[in-house]
Protein backbone atom coordinates (compact mmCIF):
# COMPACT_ATOMS: atom_id res chain seq x y z
CA UNK A 1 0.00 0.00 0.00
CA UNK A 2 1.15 3.71 -0.39
CA UNK A 3 -0.01 7.27 0.78
CA UNK A 4 1.09 10.29 1.89
CA UNK A 5 3.64 11.35 4.62
CA UNK A 6 6.07 13.88 5.75
CA UNK A 7 7.92 14.15 9.13
CA UNK A 8 5.59 16.31 11.33
CA UNK A 9 8.48 17.80 13.60
CA UNK A 10 8.63 21.04 10.93
CA UNK A 11 6.84 19.45 8.12
CA UNK A 12 5.43 22.00 5.35
CA UNK A 13 1.51 21.37 5.01
CA UNK A 14 1.96 21.25 1.62
CA UNK A 15 4.87 19.20 0.77
CA UNK A 16 4.45 15.34 0.49
CA UNK A 17 6.50 12.20 -0.28
CA UNK A 18 5.09 8.46 -1.05
CA UNK A 19 5.31 6.07 1.91
CA UNK A 20 5.32 2.40 0.73
CA UNK A 21 4.85 -0.56 3.29
CA UNK A 22 2.97 -4.25 3.64
CA UNK A 23 1.78 -4.34 6.94
CA UNK A 24 -0.89 -2.80 9.20
CA UNK A 25 1.95 -2.95 11.98
CA UNK A 26 3.93 -0.82 9.85
CA UNK A 27 1.71 1.77 9.27
CA UNK A 28 0.77 1.96 12.66
CA UNK A 29 4.05 2.99 13.39
CA UNK A 30 4.02 5.61 10.31
CA UNK A 31 0.32 6.98 12.05
CA UNK A 32 2.48 8.26 15.42
CA UNK A 33 4.69 9.96 14.04
CA UNK A 34 4.23 11.34 10.56
CA UNK A 35 1.72 13.76 9.28
CA UNK A 36 -0.15 11.98 6.49
CA UNK A 37 -3.10 11.24 3.88
CA UNK A 38 -4.70 8.41 2.38
CA UNK A 39 -4.30 9.78 -0.82
CA UNK A 40 -1.04 10.38 -3.20
CA UNK A 41 -0.67 13.58 -5.02
CA UNK A 42 1.46 14.62 -8.04
CA UNK A 43 4.95 15.69 -7.03
CA UNK A 44 3.60 15.23 -3.92
CA UNK A 45 2.41 18.50 -3.53
CA UNK A 46 -1.04 18.29 -1.57
CA UNK A 47 -3.62 19.43 -3.36
CA UNK A 48 -7.15 17.83 -4.05
CA UNK A 49 -6.98 18.74 -7.65
CA UNK A 50 -3.35 17.02 -8.07
CA UNK A 51 -5.06 13.33 -6.76
CA UNK A 52 -2.98 10.89 -8.03
CA UNK A 53 -4.25 7.64 -6.28
CA UNK A 54 -5.21 6.44 -3.09
CA UNK A 55 -4.80 2.57 -1.60
CA UNK A 56 -6.53 3.88 1.61
CA UNK A 57 -9.41 5.28 3.27
CA UNK A 58 -9.63 7.37 6.77
CA UNK A 59 -12.54 8.69 8.79
CA UNK A 60 -12.45 10.92 11.93
CA UNK A 61 -14.61 10.01 14.66
CA UNK A 62 -15.19 13.55 16.94
CA UNK A 63 -17.28 11.98 20.08
CA UNK A 64 -19.65 11.47 17.89
CA UNK A 65 -18.85 7.40 18.39
CA UNK A 66 -17.72 5.28 21.31
CA UNK A 67 -14.17 3.29 20.51
CA UNK A 68 -15.94 0.25 21.56
CA UNK A 69 -19.02 0.73 18.77
CA UNK A 70 -16.15 1.70 15.86
CA UNK A 71 -14.69 -2.03 17.39
CA UNK A 72 -17.76 -3.51 17.00
CA UNK A 73 -18.52 -2.29 13.66
CA UNK A 74 -15.04 -3.32 11.81
CA UNK A 75 -15.17 -6.63 13.70
CA UNK A 76 -18.85 -7.09 12.50
CA UNK A 77 -17.83 -6.45 9.19
CA UNK A 78 -14.73 -8.72 9.52
CA UNK A 79 -12.49 -5.21 7.87
CA UNK A 80 -8.96 -4.95 7.55
CA UNK A 81 -8.34 -1.76 10.01
CA UNK A 82 -6.15 -0.06 12.37
CA UNK A 83 -7.93 2.72 14.67
CA UNK A 84 -5.83 5.57 16.87
CA UNK A 85 -6.91 8.01 19.28
CA UNK A 86 -5.71 11.18 18.72
CA UNK A 87 -4.59 14.11 21.16
CA UNK A 88 -8.25 15.56 21.61
CA UNK A 89 -8.99 12.07 23.33
CA UNK A 90 -10.58 11.61 26.35
CA UNK A 91 -12.46 9.01 28.46
CA UNK A 92 -15.87 10.64 28.13
CA UNK A 93 -15.42 12.19 24.54
CA UNK A 94 -13.73 9.43 21.96
CA UNK A 95 -12.04 11.18 19.07
CA UNK A 96 -10.04 8.65 17.11
CA UNK A 97 -9.27 7.69 13.75
CA UNK A 98 -10.09 4.39 11.74
CA UNK A 99 -8.34 3.70 8.67
CA UNK A 100 -9.35 0.88 6.10
CA UNK A 101 -7.99 -0.24 2.89
CA UNK A 102 -9.98 -0.29 -0.69
CA UNK A 103 -9.93 -3.37 -2.12
CA UNK A 104 -7.87 -2.08 -5.30
CA UNK A 105 -6.23 1.41 -6.26
CA UNK A 106 -8.66 4.20 -7.02
CA UNK A 107 -6.69 6.36 -9.78
CA UNK A 108 -9.89 9.26 -10.35
CA UNK A 109 -10.48 11.83 -7.53
CA UNK A 110 -14.60 11.27 -7.96
CA UNK A 111 -14.63 7.34 -7.70
CA UNK A 112 -12.35 8.30 -4.28
CA UNK A 113 -14.78 10.79 -3.34
CA UNK A 114 -17.82 9.25 -3.87
CA UNK A 115 -16.69 5.98 -2.38
CA UNK A 116 -15.97 7.82 0.74
CA UNK A 117 -19.57 9.33 1.07
CA UNK A 118 -21.07 6.08 0.86
CA UNK A 119 -19.71 5.62 4.18
CA UNK A 120 -19.88 9.42 5.68
CA UNK A 121 -23.74 9.23 4.80
CA UNK A 122 -24.00 6.19 7.13
CA UNK A 123 -21.58 6.52 9.60
CA UNK A 124 -20.93 9.36 12.26
CA UNK A 125 -17.82 10.54 11.09
CA UNK A 126 -16.05 14.07 10.09
CA UNK A 127 -17.63 15.24 6.53
CA UNK A 128 -14.28 16.53 5.50
CA UNK A 129 -13.04 13.00 5.36
CA UNK A 130 -14.01 12.58 1.91
CA UNK A 131 -11.95 15.19 0.70
CA UNK A 132 -9.11 14.69 -2.08
CA UNK A 133 -7.16 17.07 -0.38
CA UNK A 134 -7.21 16.00 3.51
CA UNK A 135 -4.37 15.03 5.45
CA UNK A 136 -4.12 14.12 8.79
CA UNK A 137 -2.12 14.54 11.92
CA UNK A 138 -0.04 11.83 13.92
CA UNK A 139 -2.33 9.56 16.29
CA UNK A 140 -0.87 9.66 20.23
CA UNK A 141 -1.48 5.67 20.25
CA UNK A 142 -2.37 2.91 18.27
CA UNK A 143 -5.06 0.93 20.07
CA UNK A 144 -6.84 -1.05 17.37
CA UNK A 145 -5.98 -3.32 14.97
CA UNK A 146 -7.20 -6.63 12.44
CA UNK A 147 -6.34 -8.15 9.28
CA UNK A 148 -9.50 -8.85 7.60
CA UNK A 149 -11.33 -7.97 4.12
CA UNK A 150 -10.49 -5.27 2.45
CA UNK A 151 -13.36 -2.26 1.38
CA UNK A 152 -14.82 -2.63 -2.13
CA UNK A 153 -14.75 0.09 -4.80
CA UNK A 154 -17.93 1.04 -6.14
CA UNK A 155 -18.02 1.78 -9.75
CA UNK A 156 -18.87 5.17 -10.47
CA UNK A 157 -19.78 7.18 -13.50
CA UNK A 158 -16.76 9.83 -14.47
CA UNK A 159 -16.09 12.62 -16.52
CA UNK A 160 -13.20 9.26 -18.13
CA UNK A 161 -15.96 6.75 -18.26
CA UNK A 162 -18.76 9.00 -19.21
CA UNK A 163 -19.28 7.89 -23.03
CA UNK A 164 -19.24 10.90 -25.36
CA UNK A 165 -22.41 11.40 -26.59
CA UNK A 166 -22.49 11.80 -30.74
CA UNK A 167 -24.41 14.62 -32.63
CA UNK A 168 -26.44 13.69 -35.81
CA UNK A 169 -28.33 16.65 -37.85
CA UNK A 170 -30.31 14.25 -39.27
CA UNK A 171 -31.80 12.64 -36.18
CA UNK A 172 -32.39 16.19 -34.45
CA UNK A 173 -33.33 18.89 -36.72
CA UNK A 174 -32.98 20.79 -39.87
CA UNK A 175 -32.73 24.06 -38.06
CA UNK A 176 -29.35 23.50 -37.05
CA UNK A 177 -26.70 25.07 -39.20
CA UNK A 178 -24.37 23.15 -40.48
CA UNK A 179 -21.40 24.80 -38.59
CA UNK A 180 -23.27 23.96 -35.53
CA UNK A 181 -23.97 20.41 -36.28
CA UNK A 182 -20.09 19.85 -37.17
CA UNK A 183 -18.71 21.12 -33.66
CA UNK A 184 -21.07 19.19 -32.24
CA UNK A 185 -20.53 16.13 -34.06
CA UNK A 186 -16.59 16.54 -33.45
CA UNK A 187 -17.01 17.26 -29.43
CA UNK A 188 -16.95 20.22 -27.59
CA UNK A 189 -13.63 20.44 -25.19
CA UNK A 190 -13.70 20.19 -21.55
CA UNK A 191 -13.38 23.86 -19.85
CA UNK A 192 -15.56 25.05 -22.87
CA UNK A 193 -18.21 23.20 -22.53
CA UNK A 194 -21.01 26.10 -20.90
CA UNK A 195 -19.87 29.08 -23.11
CA UNK A 196 -20.40 27.11 -25.97
CA UNK A 197 -23.61 25.43 -24.93
CA UNK A 198 -24.29 29.19 -24.18
CA UNK A 199 -23.35 30.20 -27.79
CA UNK A 200 -24.88 27.90 -29.13
CA UNK A 201 -28.39 28.64 -27.54
CA UNK A 202 -28.56 32.31 -28.63
CA UNK A 203 -28.21 31.10 -32.80
CA UNK A 204 -30.85 28.72 -31.80
CA UNK A 205 -33.28 31.06 -30.30
CA UNK A 206 -32.88 33.59 -33.29
CA UNK A 207 -33.17 30.90 -35.53
CA UNK A 208 -36.97 30.30 -33.77
CA UNK A 209 -36.95 27.32 -31.87
CA UNK A 210 -38.00 26.96 -28.25
CA UNK A 211 -36.27 25.95 -24.88
CA UNK A 212 -37.06 22.05 -24.90
CA UNK A 213 -35.91 21.85 -28.52
CA UNK A 214 -32.69 23.62 -27.89
CA UNK A 215 -31.84 21.51 -24.74
CA UNK A 216 -32.95 18.20 -26.96
CA UNK A 217 -30.20 19.31 -29.86
CA UNK A 218 -27.62 20.68 -26.93
CA UNK A 219 -27.91 17.51 -25.01
CA UNK A 220 -24.63 15.74 -26.55
CA UNK A 221 -22.30 18.23 -24.57
CA UNK A 222 -21.52 16.50 -21.96
CA UNK A 223 -22.88 18.98 -19.13
CA UNK A 224 -25.29 17.85 -15.80
CA UNK A 225 -29.12 18.07 -18.08
CA UNK A 226 -29.76 21.07 -15.25
CA UNK A 227 -26.94 23.01 -15.72
CA UNK A 228 -27.52 22.65 -19.51
CA UNK A 229 -31.32 24.14 -18.94
CA UNK A 230 -29.68 26.67 -17.14
CA UNK A 231 -27.37 27.85 -19.28
CA UNK A 232 -30.40 27.63 -21.83
CA UNK A 233 -32.30 29.54 -19.88
CA UNK A 234 -29.88 32.27 -19.55
CA UNK A 235 -29.69 32.70 -22.90
CA UNK A 236 -33.42 33.26 -23.59
CA UNK A 237 -32.98 36.22 -20.92
CA UNK A 238 -30.32 37.79 -22.74
CA UNK A 239 -30.54 40.77 -24.71
CA UNK A 240 -28.50 40.53 -27.57
CA UNK A 241 -28.00 43.60 -29.51
CA UNK A 242 -31.88 45.16 -29.04
CA UNK A 243 -33.36 41.50 -29.53
CA UNK A 244 -37.44 41.89 -28.07
CA UNK A 245 -37.45 38.50 -27.13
Amino acid sequence: MEYSICNFVGHSPARYKNGWIKTSEALSLTLTHCAWSPCVWKNGQRAKSNFDFADLLAFDFDGTWTLQQCIDYVRLINAWCVIGITKSHQPDSHRFRLVLHWNKRINDLTVFEKNLSRFIDTLPADPACRDGGRFFYPCTKIIYQQNGIFIPVLDVETKKTRPQKRYYASSKTHDVPPWMANELATGIPDGSRNRTAFRFALHLKDRGLDKDKTVDILSSITLPENELRRTVASAWNYKLHGSRR
